[in-house]
């Protein structure tokens, strides 16, 4: 329903008002995503396509990054900071974050980077 209504208000028009807002958000979101793979705290997932940035924390084990996503998400929502928390594969991430006691996922954040 709320994609029709989307689609209702701005038509799928090439070079239009929503595309316009769709290559904006997919620019912040590749803007956020090279930010952080530039700081030696975190560990982006993969590119974003559209506006969900995905991101670890660097820690020692899958088990004490996932600590630290929550604590980063519960600090956030304190300052009223919009972030979700995903469990995700981390076969996602670089290739240094070996799984710890058979666990394969980690916790991680999401932010979604919708400009209007």
């Amino acid at each position: 329903m709320a994609l029709w209504a989307t689609q209702r208000l701005f038509p799928l028009v090439r070079g239009g008002e929503f595309a316009g807002m769709l290559d904006s958000c997919r620019a912040a979101a590749l803007k956020f995503h090279n930010e952080l793979a530039g700081d030696k705290r975190f560990i982006p997932a993969f590119p974003p396509e559209l506006d969900i940035v995905v991101w670890a924390a660097v820690a020692e084990t899958p088990a004490r990054s996932s600590e630290l996503a929550h604590q980063f998400f519960d600090g956030s929502a304190a300052k009223n900071d919009h972030l979700a928390l995903a469990q995700l594969p981390l076969r996602l991430f670089r290739s240094d974050l070996a799984p710890d006691a058979g666990n394969e996922t980690i916790a991680c954040l999401r932010s979604v980077l919708m400009k209007h």
